[in-house]
Order: structure tokens, then C-alpha cells, then sequence
């Protein structure tokens, strides 16, 4: 057989290449054998005495590709620096020829991969994907094991921290802990504990500063009778700083807490001078000691005695007594279509414009069914919008759109008249026995028989008023003065300035009084002008309502009705609140919230 025929046949057996790389089994040795024999000659040198196929096989392994030949020998897999390579598994030819991998690495799949620590190839290559599954965040591949890191045997957050836990301990996030004291982890990995004072007792939580089980440490009980306060068991029926539930403090002269309930020992009269410590029938607890106080030649217990409540010859006007105190009265009772706001009195009757019924009505002193004076009416600033003289009652009726009115109507009842149409938002009215006045962002007035209404005094923000037979006087909350201006015309005068929560105002003969919403203060300035001082500090919340009589100021809010002495002193809550309005007769408070209620002044 002719030598080239023999090399021939050689290439067809040994020279299939990778079908992989996209050449053919004999793309080798047939295409360069077939070049060689073109001219009819056999077995063709080279320049480097290498026969033709030799310098084949050699170019492919030069440039790194499967040629199917490598270093002269059929090659299966990638031809790298004359040898015959796996690029998917050689860690010195891993996934091309000449990457080699870093001590500790493995090739798999023609990737570097550090078998003792990669989360998805650990241990070995193909094998355990610790990143699988719906808890894979809580496994990592260590020392090539696939480790849960949240097991109590094997807790940590990396490799480098894992630790077993105790046998009563859990392992919670990466850390063992204690579930029965620890309170981020209390009973259940991630249940945190909150409260004034968090603790996690036997797996519960509980806040040791109010817990009679917890009290003040895992464990410490309350005894009988007792309440947790402030992390401290105490009495809560005898003691008068904790009195019936924690931090309620009583007050009073000598306070005493008996049986839960505050009392003042130095005038209770059950329990005088100490708990359970009862006067006689008709004494009185003066100074803690019983005592006859003589009313009428008889010896009067004062501090329930409605006729004589809290000194002889005090009426309760229909109230009860209690503790020297009269106890207010409804006149009007609530209602579902009920809400009176501004409210006037006089010798006869009470009146109050009502924004639900949209009605003015009128109820006599002592009660009974309302008379309505007027309906269809509307009371945007409702709290401080009517008053009255000895012959009508007057408010404004606001519209939208206007105009708006200036409206009275008898006493008695009978017909509405219009005294002024009014084309801006007002907020307060007054009345002396001239005119009617009120605030539209100025001062406004208007004849007391109607007429045409004219601005009386300019201002920035006009709000609550009040006058007397001279002049009017106003509160402005935006330019946070007080200010004066004579009814017959001429210069306002500002009476106080930085006064930015000025509000309601009253006056009588001598001062000028007003509230403070901000700091619950009553201030007060004589007439002719000065240094206003404060009158009282109120425990009312917002003052929003003020008046004035011969001897006391009395103010409403949304803590309630209290009164404070002309010449100051304690002031005196008379009742609760809410309070939407406030009147004055010679003998009672009169308020509304709701309803239309009374209290005997003290």
C-alpha cells in the first residue's frame, strides 16, 4: 500500500475532531492531506522537516482552539499549549486555556469555585445548593457541609460564628437566647416586649411598672389591696398619692384616702379628722373636729345642707350640697336636635341661640318647656351672638351666601326684625341702651331701633366685645392687642398689646377683663389704661368664655365653669365642662353644653 494511503486512512480513524467546536471528524487530516497530495506527490515536507499533518496539529494547539487535534494526537477536548484539556474541570484551564484557579478552588462547569464555602456548589462540584428552598437564607456552605445556621446546634449568622446552644436556650436570628427573660425574643423568636418598664417573664411579657404579677422584677407579687405603681407595690385604698388607681393624688387641707376614695379630713364629714371618722347628725367637720355650726338657732351640718351649703343661709337654688358645694341643675335638658351655644339672662328667663334647631328660644328660670322666639336662623360665631336688653333679644343670623343680619325679636315673642343687613362673617354681639354692636373684622353698629349700619372703630381682626355706656372695647387676636373706642365716635385706644391669644373680654365698672386660650390666664387693666396683670391661672384648658359681677369673674371652658375673686385668690370649679356659653343672674352661673344648666354662685 502506498505510503499516503496508509496516512489516509490513519486521519479517518484517529482524527475526529469535537463536534462542540464546529469543525468536522476529519476537517484535520483530510483537508491538509488532501493539500498536500494535490500535486500527485506523497508525503510533502514542510520547511521544519515535519510531515504535512504534524504542522497541522500543531497551529490548532498554538491558538488554544479544539481542532480535534492536539500535539499530534486526536484531541476530545480543548487543545491548551499543546495538550489536550478538559476547560470544565482543569483548574489550570478553567473555562479557557491558562485560567487557573486560586489554592482552594475547583473548576466546575468552567467556573473557579471554592467548594469548602459557595452557597450553591458545596463541597463538591454538582452537588448540594444550599441557597434552595424557602428557608435558604438561614443555611450557609461551611467547610463544605451545608449548614442551617438557625438550629440550636448550629446558631451563628456566618461560618465563623456558630456556636451550640445551651439545651434551655433557642436560637434566634443568629444568636442563642433565653426565650423565657429575653424580651426581643419572649416566648418566640422576634416577639418584643414594650410597656413603660418591658420585661420577659417566664416566656410572657409584662411590664413591670404596672404588672401586680411583675411587680417591679419577674416574679414580685402584689399584696391584697394593692396596685402596681410605678414598679412598686402600693395601697391603692389608703393612700392619698395613689388613691383608688396609680398617680390619682387627692387633694384638700388634710387628704385621706378611705377605701379607694379621697376625702379632705379636715372637713369630710364621714370622715373627719381621719378615715371613718363620722360626725353626729347636724354637726359639720370644721378643721377635722366635728362641730355645731348654729344656723337659725339650730345646729346645721353645712356641708350637705342645700339651704345652708357651705355657710348659713347659702341656697343651692334647687341643687344638692355636697362637700359645701352646690351641685349644678339642668334647666334644659339635652336632645337629639340640641345643641344651644350663646346665652343671655335676665330677672325671668333664660335664652340661647341653638345652632341644630337653628332657633332662638327662651325657658324661664326655674325650668320647663322652651319658648321658641325665632326659627330659620343660622349662628356662625353662636358662643358670644346674642344678648339682650329689658325689652329684646338680639343676634346675628349668619347667611352664605349673604347677606347676612343683624336680628331682634321681643321677649316676650312676636315679630323679627331686621336691624342691619351684614356682608361680612361676624363673631361677636353686644348691646347697651343705645345701639347694638359687634365685630365683622371691624367694629360695626347700628341704632338700637335699625338703621344703617356704620363701622365704629377699624381694627384687623376684631373678635370677642364688650361695652358699657361709653365706650366699646374688643379683643383683636391677629394684631394680639386690646383695644377701646368711644360709642359717640373717635380714636381707638389700645389698651394692651402682645396679647396674640386675647379671646373672650368682659368689663364693669372699673377694669376690663379677658382670657387667654394659650395659658388659661384671666388678665384684667383699669379702664383708663396701665399694666395688665393676671388675674388667675385656670385649670380649664382653653378660656374661651368671661363675665363679671360685683365681686367675682367666672370663666368657661372645655374643663369647665370656675369662678376667682376680684381681688384674685384661689379660683373655684364650680362645675364641669364642656361649657359652649356662660351667663350671670344675680344668684346663678348659667352655661350650656348640650344642655342648659345652673349652678348657685358660691
Amino acid at each position: 500500500m502506498p505510503r499516503w494511503l496508509g496516512l489516509l486512512v490513519c486521519a479517518l480513524l484517529l482524527g475526529c475532531g469535537r463536534t462542540e467546536s464546529g469543525l468536522s471528524d476529519d476537517a484535520g487530516p483530510d483537508v491538509v492531506g488532501d493539500a498536500a497530495l494535490q500535486d500527485g506527490t506523497q508525503d510533502a515536507p514542510v520547511q521544519d522537516g515535519t510531515d504535512v499533518d504534524g504542522a497541522v496539529a500543531s497551529d490548532a494547539a498554538d491558538t488554544g482552539v479544539d481542532a480535534g487535534w492536539c500535539g499530534g494526537n486526536a484531541c476530545a477536548g480543548d487543545c491548551c499549549g499543546g495538550k489536550c484539556v478538559d476547560v470544565f474541570s482543569d483548574p489550570n484551564h478553567c473555562g479557557s486555556c491558562s485560567n487557573r484557579c486560586a489554592a482552594g478552588e475547583s473548576c466546575c462547569s468552567g467556573t473557579c469555585t471554592a467548594l469548602s464555602s459557595s452557597p450553591t456548589r458545596c463541597g463538591v462540584c454538582h452537588t448540594v445548593d444550599c441557597t434552595a428552598g424557602s428557608d435558604a437564607g438561614s443555611y450557609a456552605c461551611c467547610n463544605g457541609q451545608c449548614v442551617n445556621l438557625l438550629l440550636p446546634s448550629s446558631c451563628g449568622t456566618a461560618c465563623d460564628t456558630i456556636a451550640a446552644c445551651s439545651q434551655s436556650e433557642a436560637c434566634c436570628g443568629g444568636a442563642c437566647v433565653d426565650e423565657t427573660s429575653d424580651f426581643y425574643n419572649c416566648g418566640v423568636c422576634g416577639k418584643i416586649c414594650f410597656g413603660q418598664s418591658p420585661a420577659c417573664c417566664a416566656g410572657a411579657c409584662s411590664d413591670l411598672a404596672g404588672d401586680c404579677s411583675n411587680c417591679g422584677g419577674c416574679g414580685v407579687r402584689c399584696g391584697p389591696g394593692q396596685s402596681c405603681c410605678g414598679g412598686k407595690a402600693i395601697d391603692t385604698q389608703h393612700d392619698p398619692a395613689n388613691c383608688g388607681a396609680c398617680a390619682t393624688a387627692c387633694g384638700g387641707v388634710t387628704p385621706e384616702c378611705c377605701s379607694g376614695s379621697c376625702f379632705d379630713a379636715s372637713r369630710d364629714d364621714g370622715n373627719c379628722g381621719g378615715c371613718g371618722t363620722a360626725c353626729t347628725s347636724g354637726q359639720t367637720c370644721v378643721n377635722g373636729a366635728c362641730t355645731c355650726v348654729m344656723c337659725g338657732g339650730a345646729c346645721t351640718a353645712v356641708h350637705t345642707d342645700p339651704n345652708n351649703c357651705g355657710r348659713c343661709g347659702h341656697s343651692c337654688q334647687g341643687g344638692a350640697c355636697v362637700g359645701g358645694m352646690c351641685q349644678p341643675v339642668v334647666v334644659v335638658k339635652a336632645g337629639t336636635n340640641n345643641c344651644p351655644g350663646a346665652i343671655a339672662v335676665d330677672g325671668s328667663n333664660v335664652y340661647w341661640a341653638d345652632g341644630c334647631a337653628s332657633t332662638v328660644a327662651q325657658v324661664p328660670l326655674g325650668g320647663g318647656t322652651p319658648t321658641t322666639l325665632a326659627s330659620g336662623q343660622n349662628f356662625l360665631g353662636e358662643a358670644m351672638s346674642l344678648a339682650i336688653d329689658a325689652t329684646s333679644v338680639y343676634w346675628l343670623n349668619w347667611q352664605s351666601p349673604g347677606p347676612s343680619a343683624v336680628m331682634k325679636v321681643p321677649i316676650g315673642g312676636g315679630t323679627l326684625v331686621t336691624l342691619a343687613a351684614v356682608a361680612t362673617t361676624h363673631q361677636s354681639l353686644a348691646v347697651n341702651g343705645t345701639g347694638v354692636f359687634w365685630t365683622a373684622q371691624d367694629v360695626m353698629t347700628v341704632p338700637i331701633g335699625g338703621g344703617v349700619p356704620t363701622t365704629l372703630a377699624p381694627s384687623s381682626d376684631a373678635f370677642a366685645l364688650a361695652v358699657d355706656t361709653t365706650n366699646v372695647y374688643w379683643t383683636d387676636p391677629s394684631g394680639g392687642t386690646v383695644l377701646k373706642a368711644p360709642i359717640a365716635g373717635g380714636a381707638t385706644t389700645a389698651l394692651a398689646t402682645g396679647q396674640l391669644d386675647a379671646f373672650a373680654v368682659a368689663v364693669d365698672a372699673a377694669n376690663l377683663y379677658w382670657t387667654n386660650t394659650n395659658t388659661s390666664t384671666i388678665l384684667e387693666i383699669p379702664l383708663g389704661g396701665g399694666t395688665p396683670t393676671t388675674l388667675a391661672t385656670l385649670a380649664l384648658g382653653s378660656v374661651l368664655f368671661i363675665a363679671v359681677d360685683a365681686s367675682a369673674v367666672y370663666a368657661g371652658g372645655a374643663g369647665g365653669v370656675a369662678m376667682v375673686p376680684l381681688g384674685g385668690g384661689m379660683p373655684i370649679t364650680l362645675a364641669p365642662g364642656p361649657v359652649a356659653g356662660l351667663a350671670l343672674d344675680a344668684t346663678n352661673v348659667y352655661w350650656t353644653a348640650g344642655a342648659v344648666k345652673r349652678v348657685a354662685k358660691p
